[in-house]
């Protein structure tokens, strides 16, 4: 029976040491699959972050080259806009005053109407279209304390009536058939010629006086001529001479007035 039991009893011992050496390599299985993992793990995590870093330096790239693309294009635009507005500045017609065209139809003489006769040129490269006028020979007589006040306002008001009579004869002829619109079209180098209307300038005995004497009265020949060119941008040229003295030949140059815009 002894001998029995000790036989049992080192089976058992013996099985016990089998099934612990069998979880032991169980263990150490476990701990190198788990090592295994890790490392792969690790691996994964670096090839996912290169790429992350990739697909970053991608979406950048790809942000960049549209912004890129979209300043080119802005720059062509504006440089293209610049171009066309360069070409429309050198090609424009330009409306001025004919050199020397001013001229008396008979010099100034007391209690007469007095007119003179202008002639406008188209110093540009394209015709002139759609041309409206509207001009004004006018009496000014200074005064001691107030000249400078009085020949503004002269001038800012004269200038605002032949304005809305431009204004109002272009809306006028728009109002017409282009068959029966009377419309005059400058071409470049050519001229047209005019002569003040209504009202007309009479001067009494001492105002010829004055006048010739450059004392205070002069006479201001002013104008507005409103145009376009051919691709439909309007433009409008203003103009500003007077007279005084003994000469009619002689006339002044506005310090203000002449422009063409």
């Amino acid at each position: 029976m002894c001998e029995q039991r000790n036989a049992n009893t080192t089976s058992e011992q013996n099985v016990g040491r089998e099934l612990a050496r069998k979880f032991r390599w169980v263990e150490f299985a476990q701990i190198a699959s788990n090592v295994i993992l890790a490392v792969v793990g690790i691996i994964a995590l670096c090839i996912y972050s290169g790429q992350l870093t990739e697909m970053r330096k991608s979406s950048k790239a790809a942000q960049d080259a549209a912004n890129a693309a979209e300043s080119a294009a802005t720059t062509a635009k504006d440089t293209l806009v610049d171009q066309k507005n360069l070409f429309q500045i050198e090609q424009r017609p330009y409306i001025v005053v004919a050199d020397g065209s001013l001229q008396f139809l008979n010099p100034p003489t007391a209690s007469s109407p007095i007119k003179a006769n202008i002639t406008f040129k188209n110093i540009g490269k394209t015709p002139a279209f759609r041309m409206v006028w509207n001009i004004a020979l006018l009496k000014f007589t200074a005064e001691p304390n107030s000249g400078h006040q009085k020949l503004r306002n002269f001038l800012t008001r004269n200038y605002a009536e032949l304005a809305d009579k431009n204004t109002a004869a272009i809306k006028e002829l728009s109002t017409f058939s282009p068959k029966l619109r009377v419309e005059l079209d400058l071409a470049p180098q050519a001229t047209v010629f005019s002569t003040n209307q209504e009202p007309p300038v009479v001067l009494s005995g001492d105002e010829l006086s004055v006048l010739q004497k450059a004392g205070g009265v002069a006479l201001f020949y002013i104008g507005v001529v409103n145009y376009r060119d051919s691709f439909g941008d309007e433009y409008e040229t203003t103009f500003c001479d007077l007279y005084f003295g003994t000469d009619p030949r002689v006339w002044h140059i506005c310090d203000s007035n002449n422009t063409i815009k």
